[in-house]
C-alpha cells in the first residue's frame, strides 16, 4: 500500500515480507507496498541503475512530471548509448554517428557504455543524491571520474550520446537550469494564476488551492523542511511538520515541455469537463443523499451533470469496502514515494525478470515506457492548465456546504452522515488533495499509458501479477483495515491500468470523465511513442530538431477564463479553511 508516507515508517520496514516472492501458480507476487523489489545479481543493468534512481527520487519527493521527465532521460541515455553497438538502432540525438564496429558490440561494452550513460543523466537531473551514484559506479568497478569523449570506449560513448541529450533537455521548456525564472529550477515562467483563493471561491469550476495540514503544502518546499527539521528518510512523522500553508499549482507550465512523441502538449486536448449551471445548486427530484440508489452510472457512464458527477463521488465514499479501500492506497503513490512514473518502473522490473529480458530487451522496454510517461505527463498537465478544472473536495464542500450527506467520515469511523463542508476524501489527512487541478486524471494518463507501451512493446497484454495487503496495514485506517488479506490480482497491463484510475474516483481525488478521458489520452500517448520507438529501434528514425511549439507564452498568462457563472446561495461562497479532523491531525 502507499507506504511512502511518514507515520510508521520505520516499524513497518522491519515486518516486511520477502521483497520478491517466488512466481506463484497464478502470477508474480509483488510487493504490496509498491517498492521495487531488491535487487539479484542476475538484473540487468538498467534494473541495477532504476533501484537507484527511484531510491533517490522518493528522497527529493520531486511531483509527478519532473518523475516522469528524470526517469525518460535517464532511459533515454541508456539507450543512445547502447544505440552505439546495435547493427541497426539509432539514437534519439546523434542517430548512427556512434556505431562501434561488430567486434566491439560486446555485452560488457553494452554495460559499461549504459552505466555511464545513466551515471551522468542521474547526476545531471538528480544532483543532491550524486554520491548515491558515484558509490552504485564503484561498486560496479567503473570509475566515476573517467570521463571520456573518445568513440573508441564506451565511457566515450556514454559521454558523447549523454550530452547531446542533456544540451537538448535543458532548454526543453521544463525549466530544469531555472533560466526561464529566476525564482528556481522547474519554477513556471507562464504567469500562472488561481482564479481562486482558499477562502473566497469567484469560480465554483475552476481549481481551489487548499490548505494543507502539513505546513508544506503538498509537493511544494518538501526537501527543504524536511531537511530544516533534520528527517531522514524513513524515519519522517508527520505530526513533525506541523502548521499550514497554502498549495501552490505544481508545474503549471509543464504543457510547454518538448515531447517524446507528440507534436504538442495540446495535441491530445480532451473535450471541456461538464460545467455548472443554476439547478445544480438544487436538489433534484427523488434525489437519495443517504442511499445514493437514484445513481445508476456504469463505470464507463459520463455523469450527465455537475452536481450528479459530485453525488457520485460520494456514493463511491460511501460504499467504500477493503479492496477498494487497499487499491486506493496501493495506487495512491503521494509524497515521499516515486509517483506513478515510478511505479510502473517497478511493476516493469518484475515484467523483465519474469521473461527473463536481456540487457537489450530492458533498455528499449524502458525507453519506450520512460517516455510514455513522460509524453503523458505533458499531455495531461496541458489539459490540467488548460481547463484549471476544480477538485471533488472543493465542490462537496461547498455544493454540499450545509447538506447532510452520506460517505465515509474518517479513519476508522466507516461511513456514517457528515455535512458536506466537513467531507475528506479517503486519503491521508496530511495530503487530502493533490496541489494541480483535476481534469484529466493523472494516474489515469500515465497508467494507460504505460499499460498501452508495454503491452505493445511485449506484443500482448499478459501480465499475471498481484500483490497480497497484510491485514491492518492501512496507512489511513491503521491497524484497522483491511480486516482479513486482500489480494489485488492483474491478469493484464490493462486490468492494472483501470484499477490505477478507478482507485481515484474510490479515493474521491478525481470524477468520472477525468478518469475516462484520462484514458483515451494516455492510450493514444502509449501508441505514439511506441511508433516512435520502433522507428528508433529498426534505425528508419529521422533526427531533426523540429520547431517546438510552447503552448503558454513565457509572459505571464492567466488560465483559460472562467465562464459567466450563475450566483451562488452565500452558504456556498466560500471553502472552510480546515476540516476539524484536519486540523487536530496537524496540531499534533
Amino acid at each position: 500500500m502507499n507506504l511512502k508516507s511518514l507515520t510508521l515508517a520505520t516499524a513497518l520496514a522491519v515486518s516486511f515480507a520477502p521483497v520478491f516472492a517466488q512466481p506463484a501458480q497464478d502470477g508474480v507476487q509483488v510487493r504490496w507496498d509498491s517498492y521495487a523489489p531488491d535487487i539479484l545479481e542476475t538484473d540487468s543493468m538498467v534494473i541495477k541503475w532504476h533501484h537507484e534512481v527511484l531510491s533517490a527520487i522518493r528522497v527529493i519527493a520531486s511531483p509527478p512530471t519532473i518523475n516522469a521527465r528524470h526517469m525518460a532521460i535517464i532511459n533515454t541515455a541508456m539507450y543512445d548509448a547502447w544505440a552505439a553497438y546495435d547493427d541497426k538502432a539509432v539514437g534519439t540525438r546523434l542517430g548512427g554517428t556512434l556505431r562501434r564496429s561488430k567486434a566491439e558490440r560486446t555485452l560488457a561494452n553494452k554495460q559499461k557504455a549504459v552505466a555511464y550513460a545513466a551515471y551522468l543523466a542521474s547526476i545531471d537531473q538528480l544532483p543532491t543524491q550524486a554520491y548515491q551514484f558515484r558509490n552504485l559506479m564503484k561498486h560496479f568497478g567503473y570509475d566515476p571520474d573517467r570521463i571520456s569523449r573518445d568513440p573508441a570506449t564506451p565511457e566515450g560513448i556514454a559521454t558523447l550520446a549523454t550530452e547531446a541529450l542533456l544540451a537538448y533537455r535543458h532548454h526543453d521548456g521544463a525549466n530544469q537550469l531555472g533560466d526561464l525564472n529566476p525564482k528556481g529550477l522547474y519554477t513556471d515562467y507562464t504567469g500562472y494564476k488561481a482564479f481562486n483563493t482558499t477562502d473566497k471561491i469567484e469560480s465554483p469550476t475552476h481549481w481551489v488551492p487548499l490548505r494543507s495540514g502539513n505546513g508544506i503544502g503538498g509537493f511544494n518546499d518538501i526537501d527543504e523542511r524536511l531537511k530544516e527539521i533534520k528527517a531522514k528518510p524513513r524515519h519522517r512523522v508527520t505530526a513533525e511538520l506541523g502548521g499550514y500553508n497554502i498549495q501552490r499549482y505544481v508545474t503549471p507550465h509543464w504543457g510547454n515541455v518538448r515531447p517524446f512523441s507528440i507534436a504538442s502538449g495540446d495535441q491530445l486536448r480532451p473535450r471541456p469537463p461538464l460545467q455548472i449551471t443554476e439547478q445544480d445548486y438544487k436538489a433534484a427530484p427523488g434525489e437519495d443523499n443517504e442511499k445514493y440508489s437514484d445513481l445508476t452510472l456504469g463505470e464507463e457512464d459520463f455523469p450527465r451533470t455537475f452536481r450528479e458527477q459530485a453525488r457520485q463521488i460520494l456514493k463511491y465514499s460511501a460504499s467504500l469496502d477493503d479492496k477498494q479501500k487497499a487499491a486506493t492506497e496501493y495506487w495512491a503513490d503521494g509524497p515521499l514515494g516515486e509517483s506513478p512514473p515510478g511505479h510502473w518502473t517497478v511493476l516493469a522490473q518484475y515484467v523483465s525478470r519474469r521473461d527473463k529480458h536481456s540487457l537489450d530487451d530492458d533498455v528499449k522496454m524502458f525507453l519506450v515506457l520512460g517516455n510514455a510517461m513522460m509524453d503523458a505527463s505533458i499531455a495531461c498537465w496541458e489539459a490540467k492548465r488548460h481547463y484549471d478544472y476544480v477538485r471533488p473536495v472543493s465542490v462537496v464542500r461547498t455544493m454540499f456546504a450545509k447538506e447532510k450527506v452520506t460517505a465515509w467520515v474518517g479513519p476508522n469511523r466507516g461511513t456514517g452522515v457528515v455535512e458536506g463542508a466537513a467531507w475528506n476524501p479517503y486519503q491521508e489527512l496530511f495530503f487530502v488533495t493533490p496541489p494541480f487541478s483535476e481534469y484529466t486524471s493523472g494516474h489515469s494518463t500515465f497508467s494507460y499509458a504505460a499499460a498501452t507501451a508495454l503491452r505493445s512493446f511485449k506484443g500482448n497484454d499478459r501480465f499475471g501479477a498481484y500483490a497480497v495487503v497484510k491485514p491492518g496495514t492501512s496507512f489511513i485506517e491503521a491497524g484497522m483495515t483491511p480486516k482479513a488479506p486482500v489480494t489485488l490480482k492483474w491478469d493484464t497491463f490493462t486490468s492494472a491500468a483501470r484499477e490505477a484510475a478507478m482507485s481515484r474516483r474510490y479515493g474521491g481525488l478525481h470524477f468520472a470523465q477525468g478518469d475516462l478521458e484520462g484514458r483515451k489520452v494516455g492510450t493514444k500517448v502509449g501508441e505514439l511513442v511506441w511508433a516512435r520507438s520502433q522507428e528508433l529501434f529498426n534505425g528508419t528514425a529521422k533526427i531533426a530538431d523540429t520547431p517546438h511549439k510552447l503552448v503558454y507564452a513565457k509572459l505571464p498568462l492567466a488560465p483559460t477564463p472562467p465562464m459567466k457563472l450563475p450566483p451562488r446561495p452565500a452558504a456556498a461562497a466560500a471553502t472552510p479553511a480546515a476540516t476539524p479532523a484536519a486540523a487536530k491531525v496537524a496540531g499534533k
